[in-house]
C-alpha cells in the first residue's frame, strides 16, 4: 500500500500527526537557529515498517515540519494481525524522508 500524504484525495489522506511541539525545549546552536530532531509523530496505517524505511516514504515530511532525528511511533493492522513500533527519521528534504531505523516492533494476531 502506498503512503497517502497531504496531497492525496480527502478520503485517503493519512499523514503523520505531531504528538507535541518539542521534547525538552528547542536546541539553540551558535548561529541561534533551531536544532534538528526532538519531536514525536504518530502514524497509523497498513504500511509495514519495511516500507517506511524506503527512500522518501513520507513524501511531505519537510512540509509537515518533520526533522531528521524525530521519533515516529506507528501502528496498524493487516487482516487479523496488528503491529506497533517506533523509528527514527533520517534525512529530510523537499523530496521526503524515511525512517533511518526502526526498533521496538511488536506484532500480534488478534483474536476474533
Amino acid at each position: 500500500m502506498a503512503y497517502n500524504g497531504t496531497t492525496a484525495s480527502s478520503s485517503l489522506v493519512n499523514p503523520p500527526v505531531s504528538m507535541q511541539l518539542t521534547m525538552g525545549g528547542a536546541f539553540i546552536n551558535s548561529s541561534s537557529t533551531r536544532g534538528t530532531g526532538g519531536r514525536a509523530w504518530w502514524y497509523n496505517s497498513t504500511n509495514s515498517s519495511t516500507q517506511m524505511v524506503d527512500s522518501n516514504f513520507f513524501i511531505d515530511a519537510y512540509y509537515l515540519g518533520m526533522k531528521q532525528g524525530d521519533i515516529v511511533f506507528y501502528s496498524g493492522s493487516t487482516g487479523s494481525s496488528a503491529f506497533c513500533g517506533m523509528g527514527v527519521l533520517g534525512a529530510v528534504t523537499t523530496n521526503g524522508a524515511a525512517l533511518a531505523s526502526t526498533c521496538g516492533f511488536v506484532s500480534s494476531t488478534a483474536n476474533s
